[in-house]
């Protein structure tokens, strides 16, 4: 099977290929940011990463369930991304930080710190050791970085 160009739309390219169908306005379609553009927005491009990445482990069926975030493109950009929720279960996981995403602290943040390890019980589910991913790495600690506010306790608590 041909590869897409990376410009290339990939449901347009799965349409053209038959193993989609009903897609009829390829200017309309659904499409990601290229993490790797610096030309694209800062958010847009983490959103990107962690949606390619990690957004299809937090879910039901999968080995991160109890993560409590959503980092799938679709999640609340707030505290289902994990902007300034605390950990629901990650042990030795959490580095001693309080809180998933600390906006402007990507050393406070556990996301980054888990993203680094290489170490059992520490390291993100699913990921081996030679899976650390520098660029990614740097790409989500800018982003956190460039996030604004602090993590206060009304910032925490529950939408209602």
């Amino acid at each position: 099977m041909r590869m897409t160009r990376a410009s290339e739309n990939q449901l347009s390219y799965w349409t053209k290929l038959g193993y989609l169908a009903g897609m009829t306005d390829e200017i309309h379609a659904p499409r990601n940011a290229d993490w790797r553009d610096t030309h694209q927005a800062l958010d847009a491009r983490a959103r990107a990463y962690l949606d390619i990445n990690c957004g299809h482990c937090p879910q039901p069926e999968r080995p991160a369930k109890h993560h409590g975030a959503g980092l799938s493109i679709f999640a609340n950009a707030d505290r289902y991304l994990g902007v300034c929720k605390p950990p629901v279960a990650a042990g030795r996981g959490t580095g001693d930080h309080f809180f998933d995403l600390v906006p402007g602290k990507p050393q406070d943040s556990i996301l980054p710190f888990r993203m680094r390890s290489s170490e059992p019980g520490v390291i993100i589910a699913g990921a081996g050791p030679l899976d650390h991913h520098r660029e990614g790495v740097q790409l989500i600690e800018e982003w956190i970085s460039a996030m604004q506010g602090p993590c206060s306790p009304a910032r925490t608590s529950e939408p209602g």
